[in-house]
């Protein structure tokens, strides 16, 4: 099994993917250090650094009115905003009403006007480049967000053949990216689902940078929760995910300093 959580957030944690874990006699172990303020720091600087953009969900919805305002006809504009922004409204109601549920009580979002809405948003992004632009900044954001958690969270590693290089004493994106494709290398020659085992590690930075309070006071597991940046698009589009050079038998151990 993989090192437990620790209790507090000082503490390093060593972590291998769970599904390498079940595969490998000698799976690889990361460990993801004690993120504290300079860390956090360090995370916005490189989301700077590398031109990361990310639009709300408030941004998109008003980009999406001023695209119709822009390219329907002034009856049809009139007609569209009231029915977005009661959908909208709808929407955000029923949101709020499943976070407060089990995750196993939760229900998909119904509406009369939803299949409309969808394809209404389709045809603005087509027509509306500003619209365009914010959905590939989000993509983008989406797929920098990982990279740069793992580049900041984790310290080191053994039996993965991946770069391992250093600036300002974190690792680069670009290393974190070696190890992104050294790990879906592994999943594909174990005929595991490939990109799940970068998925398992990048949830674990993750939870380490954006661990609460209350999670750093008990043992809880740690998850994103004072919410890394927002990459939700109005739309509900899809993101890119990451994916992954290999363990030697040796486990060859990679520096954390």
């Amino acid at each position: 099994m993989s090192d437990p959580i620790p209790a507090e957030s000082s503490e390093t944690l060593v972590f291998t993917p769970p599904q390498l874990e079940a595969k490998m006699e000698n799976p690889p172990r990361f460990r993801l250090r004690a993120v504290e303020m300079r860390e956090k720091r360090f995370f916005d600087r490189l989301m700077i650094e590398e031109g990361v953009r990310q639009h709300s969900t408030d941004a998109f919805r008003a980009e999406i009115l001023r695209g119709i305002e822009a390219t329907a006809t002034p009856e049809n504009a009139a007609e569209l905003e009231p029915r977005l922004k009661a959908f909208w409204e709808a929407l955000d109601d029923h949101t709020k009403e499943q976070a407060d549920l089990p995750s196993d009580q939760r229900t998909a979002f119904e509406h009369p006007d939803k299949d409309k809405i969808e394809t209404l948003g389709e045809r603005v992004a087509d027509a509306w480049p500003p619209l365009r632009q914010m959905t590939a900044d989000n993509a983008d954001a989406a797929a920098m967000l990982p990279l740069i958690a793992v580049a900041v969270a984790v310290s080191g590693w053994s039996n993965l053949e991946a770069q391992f290089d250093k600036d300002r004493g974190f690792i680069t994106v670009d290393s974190a990216t070696s190890v992104m494709d050294a790990l879906r290398k592994l999943d594909e020659q174990h005929n595991l689902s490939p990109g799940l085992s970068w998925l398992q590690l990048t949830t674990k930075a993750l939870g380490r940078i954006f661990l609460d309070k209350e999670q750093e006071k008990n043992s809880a597991s740690p998850s994103p929760s004072s919410s890394p940046p927002s990459n939700t698009k109005t739309d509900g589009t899809g993101s890119p995910d990451g994916q992954s050079p290999e363990s030697t038998a040796n486990s060859t151990e990679t520096p954390s300093t």
